[in-house]
């Protein structure tokens, strides 16, 4: 008995193991890129109707930090649109099959470019039959460990979500942190030598003012 269930143990963690494997081979597309003062770039991800579809960014440079955001189907229809977002997160079924476009506005912005962090995440790829000929599993055919399998699968999908959400707000941050920090360095070192420069041009003008009067 002993053994027969450190069979049954290990087969569970193998099978769940192999899951959470699997559910990290997601088709995932993540980086950073820079919108110019003016300008609109467009980014394109196919989807289908099978999968959900998310959208992370976060404004970690420029400006004042916001950007415009819009996701575009592939027949022309505005899925999502936004004005002046630091960051956000936007999840979506796609209606029809096809490329649809991830865009970001900085056209609010004459000089500053704005550097944005994407995540753009979709789940696998659509099966090759159409899905009224699939069959499909209902609760009664899940065995307890499948049902457990799945619901892990779906966990880690949302905390991989998260944690690339919270990377993209803390690099945000950071730069955020890095940018105040310079700004107080220069405004302080400003101050320093405006003070000494006061100093000098005090002590000058007493030495005129004393020479004046001894002349007199």
């Amino acid at each position: 008995k002993i053994k027969e269930n450190r069979s049954k143990s290990f087969t569970m963690r193998s099978s769940i193991c192999l899951l959470l494997i699997a559910a990290l081979i997601l088709n995932v597309e993540g980086f950073t890129t820079t919108v110019d003062a003016t300008k609109e770039e467009c980014y394109l991800e196919e989807g289908n109707t099978h999968n959900p579809m998310s959208l992370m960014f976060t404004v970690i440079q420029g400006g004042f930090l916001d950007i415009d955001v819009q996701i575009k189907a592939p027949d022309g229809k505005i899925v999502y649109s936004a004005e002046r977002q630091h960051d956000g997160k936007y999840t979506f079924h796609p209606h029809e099959n096809g490329i649809y476009q991830f865009c970001f506005g900085n056209r609010m912005s004459t000089l500053t470019p704005k550097q944005v962090s994407i995540v753009v995440t979709s789940g696998d790829e659509a099966p090759s039959k159409p899905v009224a000929t699939q069959p499909v599993a209902g609760a009664e055919d899940l065995s307890p460990l499948s049902a457990s399998i799945k619901m892990f699968g779906d966990l880690v999908t949302e905390i991989l979500e998260e944690q690339e959400y919270q990377k993209m707000r803390e690099r945000a941050h950071r730069n955020t942190n890095d940018s105040t920090n310079a700004r107080v360095i220069w405004w302080s070192t400003f101050e320093v030598l405006a003070l000494v420069a006061m100093g000098l041009w005090q002590v000058y003008y007493l030495q005129r003012f004393f020479e004046v009067k001894r002349t007199l």
